[in-house]
């Protein structure tokens, strides 16, 4: 498997994680940190990883989040698709 491959299977599996991640915790607030190792007990990430992901699926309009507290890195799931959300093959 390419480099490219690979990074983009990890990518999305990532994506997955976080999407699930997300459905589960709709209207909860929770800190970054939490997230990171939620993915990472499923998929070896860089330290920011999971964040970066994060604010790409709120701008793909997938996942909606406010910031609760920048110096605490603590966020909130406010609002997920009408239906909910869908897992990203």
């Amino acid at each position: 498997m390419s480099h490219d491959a690979e990074h983009d299977r990890v990518k999305q599996a990532i994506r997955r994680y976080i999407i699930a991640f997300a459905n589960d915790h709709i209207g909860c607030r929770f800190h970054m940190a939490e997230l990171t190792y939620y993915v990472s007990r499923y998929v070896p990430t860089a330290p920011d990883s999971a964040g970066r992901i994060l604010r790409a699926l709120r701008q793909d309009g997938v996942i909606d989040y406010r910031l609760v507290s920048r110096r605490d890195s603590e966020y909130e799931i406010v609002k997920p698709e009408p239906k909910q959300l869908a897992l990203v093959e």
